[in-house]
């Protein structure tokens, strides 16, 4: 499953985000995307909500936006789900 070996540097800029080291917008958009393309095929509820919620996040938040204090338990949700998944593919 060489697609899953992708999995690795999106797992790292999620590292990033959820630490507070990159929580910008456009870092959370590029991650969207990667995860996006990843997940084209595969049906994942927990990878396919995240790729929805992070739609709606800004680091300073707003009406109808999570800022980062609210997101970051999403964003450990789905770091945690793309480590297991990494795992399941070696």
């Amino acid at each position: 499953m060489s697609q899953m070996r992708d999995l690795d540097p999106v797992i790292k800029k999620l590292e990033e985000l959820v630490a507070g080291r990159n929580t910008s917008v456009p870092y959370a958009n590029e991650i969207e995307g990667d995860l996006a393309e990843l997940f084209s095929v595969r049906d994942d509820e927990v990878i396919d909500d995240f790729i929805y919620d992070l739609a709606f996040y800004r680091p300073e938040g707003g009406d109808g936006l999570y800022d980062y204090e609210r997101f970051k338990p999403m964003a450990e949700t789905a770091l945690k789900r793309l480590k297991n998944l990494n795992r399941e593919s070696t």
